[in-house]
């Protein structure tokens, strides 16, 4: 049986805040001619080993703090070294490199431990369809990063730039909220001219949003010089963290003529919107990866400038086309699931702008839209400042996409997981109220809903809990994992081989409590863990099979936490 989610949420966005900071776009490319890509620019895995780079200082050079109308900290511009972004974009696949002191929050620095990876599903391609017809352009060149807070891990940074570290941006998981990084070029005679970075609150509402929301424009912004302290010692403390990602899903991308020539976005210019579309799947990485250990790559890609198979103006009538062109003309195209970005969504430039989304229930590899179909349309957000990448278009498209990955609403849950939201059918109808989940959840704010929830919906139906946080909850997760499972075989869901460095979301890690005395080698990818007040001898090194040792310090440690010192290659 078919089962279909509808989902709407809006957003006004703050327009005033472009006249203080304006985005650089990746650079513009000419459109490719009419010709397959050229031999040598297939993707192949790295000929070598991954290993660990030498750690890399962050530190900010100058700094700017924004508040807004209730002085909350809302935003930080700031400058980087110049060394760092080629630093971390100079990486090769699978390679590593911790950033001490990485901006995570305005105002708030960690030690990230960085890995790159490939986020491009094997023999996937890319189409352009224009009016010259269809022809392939090469996949993006940017460099994808996932990171992990090393003395926290529930942050999480996702990071895309090109390769000589330009057009940095990304999506960052913190405790207290999520939080978008993007280059800018600041107008500010407090700030150098070169380009600088800015951290900003995110203000984009997440999926399922039924209400209009204003992002009302900060108060100007305070200025400080001041000297954050930079957090330069080898000593770190090491958490047990979520497991590694073990699987990986295909997700295949079509888009419509108005998505590709968004005057707001891309004009047009299809190098950019892959490049976007590219970046989009390491920001959806950042809760995927930790909640379900579910790698999402990007699939065979079709970039459309003239009006193709999609006319319909609803999110139900582009999905029945979606199922019909991919089923027809793409069967034959690898993948889990299929989702269609569309630029059919509300813009004002006076009035903000809206989002809708739209997807079928717990299908994975299945191209028969006569039973649902894998599929999911998302009328993506298209204000200025609110990138594909960016906590909105992330939280819209990774909510739709959990529902083809077996995820109903959490209001629909037996028994439900929240009580925000009474008027879908068959789901909870009693009184709303907004949740606490800061002891299920580490890094969650009390009182608001998780990503398949409608806590932000308002009254009288919803709870009005404000903007969703960037989790699944445990629940959730527990249930997806389980549908994972199920679909993983040769032409579905596939297992991520082993080799070369761990994953992100264990740091290479061993079980302290079997380290005694002595020196050990052990298997590395293993989770670390230690008993409340386990206490260990100083001295005592660990060498890894991957490369690199730790060194576990002297003392006490609190329940997962231990200290230690992680040695580089």
């Amino acid at each position: 049986m078919r089962r279909i989610d509808y989902h709407l949420c809006f957003m006004n966005v703050a327009i005033l805040l472009a006249a203080a900071i304006a985005v650089i776009a990746a650079p513009l490319g000419a459109q490719t001619p009419i010709r397959p890509v050229p031999s040598g620019t297939e993707r192949a895995p790295a000929a070598r080993a991954p290993i660990e780079r030498a750690p890399i200082e962050i530190g900010a050079l100058r700094i700017e703090f924004g508040y807004d109308e209730t002085n909350q900290l809302e935003s930080e511009s700031f400058e980087l070294p110049e060394l760092v972004p080629p630093a971390l974009g100079d990486l090769a696949i699978g390679d590593r490199r911790l950033a001490r002191g990485f901006p995570v929050a305005p105002g708030e620095r960690e030690d990230v431990l960085f890995e790159r990876i490939d986020v491009v599903a094997p023999g996937a391609k890319v189409f352009v369809h224009d009016t010259d017809g269809v022809h392939e352009i090469p996949q993006s060149a940017r460099v994808q990063l996932l990171g992990i807070g090393v003395s926290n891990s529930a942050i999480r940074v996702g990071l895309s730039m090109d390769p000589s570290g330009e057009s940095m941006r990304g999506l960052l998981s913190h405790p207290t909220g999520v939080f978008e990084l993007s280059q800018t070029r600041a107008s500010s005679t407090s700030i150098a001219a070169r380009p600088a970075y800015l951290v900003i609150r995110g203000s984009a509402v997440t999926a399922g949003m039924d209400i209009t929301t204003t992002c009302d424009t900060p108060d100007e912004p305070v200025f400080f010089d001041p000297d954050l302290p930079a957090w330069v010692s080898h000593e770190v403390s090491v958490s047990s963290a979520a497991g590694p990602p073990t699987h990986s899903a295909v997700v295949a991308f079509d888009t419509d003529a108005e998505f590709v020539n968004d005057p707001v976005n891309y004009n047009g210019n299809t190098t950019n919107a892959n490049n976007a579309i590219t970046d989009l799947v390491t920001s959806m990485n950042v809760l995927y990866e930790r909640d379900f250990q579910l790698r999402l790559l990007k699939g065979t890609t079709i970039l459309r400038t003239v009006v193709g198979p999609y006319t319909a103006t609803t999110t139900g009538g582009q999905l029945t086309e979606l199922g019909n062109e991919w089923f027809t003309n793409q069967g034959a195209v690898a993948r889990v699931f299929a989702t269609l970005l569309s630029g059919k969504g509300f813009y004002d430039p006076m009035g903000g702008c809206s989002a809708s989304g739209l997807a079928t229930l717990d299908r994975y590899c299945d191209n028969n839209p006569a039973g649902g179909g894998s599929y999911s349309v998302n009328q993506v957000l298209r204000c200025p400042f609110t990138p594909l990448n960016g906590p909105g278009n992330t939280n819209l498209i990774g909510h739709e996409i959990g529902h083809n990955a077996g995820s109903p609403h959490t209001h629909c849950y037996v028994p439900t997981i929240d009580f925000c939201y009474k008027a879908e059918g068959g789901c909870y109808a009693g009184a709303v109220s907004c949740p606490d989940f800061s002891g299920v959840i580490a890094g969650i704010a009390v009182g608001k809903g998780t990503a398949m929830s409608y806590c932000n919906f308002s009254g009288p139906n919803g709870a009005a809990c404000g903007q969703t946080e960037p989790f699944f909850h445990p629940t959730v997760s527990a249930l997806v994992t389980t549908r994972i499972a199920a679909n993983t075989n040769p032409a579905c869901v596939q297992t991520l081989g082993g080799g070369g460095a761990c994953p992100m979301g264990v740091l290479d890690m061993v079980t302290v409590n079997t380290v005694q005395a002595a020196s050990t080698t052990i298997q590395a990818c293993t989770k670390i863990t230690a008993a409340a007040g386990f206490g260990i001898n100083a001295g005592v090194a660990v060498t890894l099979q991957s490369g690199g040792t730790i060194e576990f310090m002297p003392g006490s440690s609190a329940a997962g936490i231990l200290n230690a010192k992680i040695g580089f290659p």
